[in-house]
């Protein structure tokens, strides 16, 4: 599977406390005192300082606590185990494999290709996604990608759902128009999923025409350059008169990109200019992708994790989905 996913073997294991008890667990000599001449914990390590006194993480005793269980993974780049979380009961829950095979099926019910996937949240999830191969059309000018998105939460609390994402191709921007996402069971259950897919089916078809209608709607809505700047005044608050040159440039730079979007100046919003569409567009353009970062290719696989997780979850996220409230008003 893409992007490390496979072969995570998420398990409970019984859960311990190190609870310091006051004295060497090996020789018996309290805290502060000399450990016995005889005691591993009192040889120092090859070029550490160390006084040979008992201190506190000498003296700590594991002790299991009933009913808690930490949630172990294999990480599948190094085989080492790694705790992500922990939970009150002895909860295995659905893996990123189950949740993937799901999203198979339904890629093939959808005619859809698979598209990006990677680990979320300090590897605590996981998400996979597919993109319909029929385009949402915006009017006669513009189109959109549906991408269903089936993330894969690791820890109890946290729900698996599936996201109906649509992403603008021409400007490589996730569309933030906050549709209802499909909560899933925690745990693996094969007649579950085929309930839960078909649900999903019929969820992304229903998506993709409120989407149509929605941004039909922008687009047909004319919007002139002060209200478009009074919109970006409250999503980026202007700086101070006081404030660092630094921050006065960054503003001054997004000002000047916002408006040259917003007027449809470059071929990726060539038709759409100067309207509520357009600002959407420009702000979530912006948000997203301002400044432009290059990815080195010995952490690209992390960088490129950590902006599906911004794009989904993060800042932009959050501007796009005020601006959109406040454009839909």
């Amino acid at each position: 599977m893409k992007a490390g996913l496979k072969d995570w073997n998420v398990r409970p294991e019984p859960a311990f406390a190190l609870v310091p008890t006051g004295a060497c667990i090996e020789c018996g000599k309290a805290v502060g005192m000399k450990h016995k001449a005889d005691c591993f914990l009192g040889e120092a390590e090859p070029g550490e300082e160390f006084d040979g006194k008992v201190d506190e993480n000498d003296t700590t005793e594991p002790m299991e606590i009933p009913g808690y269980y930490a949630l172990v993974r294999t990480n599948p780049r190094t085989g080492k185990r790694e705790a992500i979380g922990g939970s009150a009961r002895q909860f295995t829950p659905a893996s990123i494999e189950d949740r993937a095979q799901m999203l198979t099926d339904m890629a093939k019910q959808l005619n859809a290709k698979y598209g990006a996937a990677g680990p979320l949240w300090s590897n605590t999830a996981g998400f996979v996604s597919i993109r319909q191969a029929d385009p949402i059309k915006v009017g006669k000018v513009d189109e959109l990608e549906m991408r269903v998105v089936v993330v894969c939460s690791l820890l109890p609390g946290k729900p698996s759902q599936v996201l109906f994402s649509p992403v603008r191709p021409a400007s490589a921007t996730v569309q933030h128009f906050g549709l209802a996402p499909q909560n899933l069971d925690a745990v693996s259950n094969p007649s579950s999923r085929l309930s839960e897919g078909s649900q999903a089916i019929a969820a992304a078809q229903a998506a993709v025409e409120e989407v149509t209608e929605r941004a039909g709607k922008l687009l047909a809505a004319k919007m002139t350059l002060a209200a478009f700047g009074e919109l970006c005044n409250e999503l980026w608050k202007p700086p101070s008169d006081t404030a660092n040159t630094w921050l006065k440039e960054q503003h001054k730079v997004r000002k000047s990109m916002l408006e040259m979007l917003f007027f449809g100046d470059y071929d990726m919003f060539a038709g759409i200019g100067r309207t509520r569409w357009a600002a959407w567009q420009a702000i979530q353009t912006v948000a997203e992708h301002m400044p432009h970062v290059p990815i080195k290719d010995d952490d690209k696989d992390a960088e490129l994790a950590r902006r599906a997780e911004q794009a989904l979850f993060g800042r932009s996220a959050s501007i796009a989905a005020e601006a959109l409230r406040k454009l839909e008003k």
